[in-house]
């Protein structure tokens, strides 16, 4: 279960804000820790978080305050302590710290100062560096515990290495700054590191292969520069290494498959009608495979997925109309396994109004009813986004 969807492309590591305050208790929530949790922040700082409950055909969406953030900082979603359960990081780009609240097992959040990040061009520790992009979470040394990279305005890449309480940072190669249109966390070698793959303005790919101490750079392939719709990361081929895919404007499919060294660039076929459709990517159907999953922005209940085809590898159009989202322009969506089934769903909120569930390649229940009901969802503090998904711990 992967616990920040951080190797599901639109959904990684989006950033959020952190409380800097002592070590101390924060506010007790607990979930069924069976199902991925909906995250969610306001302009306050307060994280909420619930979990889509089932009980037979009944649904119903349990929700729990969590602990407050700062809105200074940003906010990063990741297992830092390798319990197997979501911790929240915060990032002060003034001062450099990273706060961890810790997840514990009785429901509650530990807040803890774990480390700090400083450093020019030359690695200088009494220099502050505030201009940081492209922050990434990844078990980056392989140990079962979430990591932290980050490239600084000097083109300097530093990595935060958990040790379990606390980050051991440091600085690794140096790339250029400023010119990254995508970059992505995730195993692209099957070595057990995850990496870093980075995409260019001028379409360049490259790996950022991880050593267990620090990253070496990798030539790996090349796309147009424009003319996209939507780029992710996922594992099409279920080989372990990470893949990207992109839709271009025209509706046509390419996938760069990775062998480990570099993207194989492969056309996966074409689909009508995606101009200005929203690429997300998940394992639908549960055969161990990633799919994409295109959503139209005049039709929020347009949703297209395909599997790829066993002989040919095209991306043949599954589901359809799923029927769950009115029309409208505020709704966020979020991709995890609500439900505990293996497969991937889609949840949307809609501030103000409530929550709602897809499940499965064809957007149907476990039982074969369509589950386009709302849940319920009473805000306590405004505006609330959805942030992205993991697991609770349970009291």
């Amino acid at each position: 279960m992967l616990w920040t969807r951080k190797r599901r492309g639109r959904f990684a590591n989006q950033p959020a804000l952190v409380e800097t305050l002592e070590s101390r208790e924060l506010l007790s929530g607990t979930t069924s820790g069976s199902e991925d949790a909906i995250f969610l922040q306001n302009q306050a700082g307060y994280w909420q978080y619930g979990t889509i409950n089932f009980n037979g055909g009944a649904r119903s969406f349990a929700k729990t305050d969590g602990p407050r953030f700062s809105t200074i900082l940003d906010p990063f979603l990741g297992d830092f302590n390798g319990d197997g359960q979501s911790d929240m990081a915060g990032f002060d780009r003034g001062s450099g710290n990273w706060w961890v609240a810790e997840s514990q097992t009785d429901g509650s959040y530990q807040t803890t100062r774990w480390g700090r990040w400083l450093g020019n061009s030359n690695g200088d520790p009494t220099a502050t560096s505030v201009d940081w992009e492209h922050i990434q979470i990844g078990d980056f040394n392989n140990d079962g515990r979430d990591d932290i990279a980050g490239l600084n305005e000097f083109g300097r890449w530093w990595i935060a290495f958990s040790n379990g309480s606390s980050f051991s940072s440091s600085t690794t190669i140096r790339t250029n700054a400023g010119i990254w249109t995508e970059v992505f966390s995730g195993d692209v070698d099957g070595d057990g590191n995850d990496d870093l793959t980075l995409r260019s303005n001028q379409g360049l790919w490259f790996f950022l292969k991880s050593t267990g101490s620090g990253f070496g750079v990798q030539y790996a392939g090349r796309w147009a520069a424009a003319g996209w719709s939507g780029i992710a990361q996922g594992d099409f081929n279920g080989d372990g290494r990470q893949d990207v895919i992109g839709i271009t404007e025209a509706g046509h499919w390419w996938v760069g498959e990775s062998n480990g060294t570099q993207f194989a660039n492969l056309y996966r076929g074409h689909w009508e009608g995606t101009a200005g459709a929203t690429l997300y990517v998940g394992d639908f159907n549960g055969d161990g495979k990633d799919q994409p999953l295109l959503n139209s922005p005049a039709h929020m209940y347009n949703w297209r997925t395909g599997a790829a085809h066993a002989v040919s590898g095209r991306f043949y159009m599954e589901g359809g109309r799923a029927g769950a989202f009115s029309l409208g322009t505020n709704w966020e969506f979020t991709i995890g396994d609500f439900d505990g089934s293996g497969t991937d769903d889609v949840v949307g909120y809609l501030y103000g109004h409530d929550i709602r569930f897809l499940d499965g390649m064809y957007f149907m229940s476990i039982d074969g009813r369509n589950m386009s009901d709302s849940l319920e969802f009473a805000d306590t503090f405004s505006p609330v986004r959805l942030f992205a998904t993991g697991c609770l711990p349970v009291a």
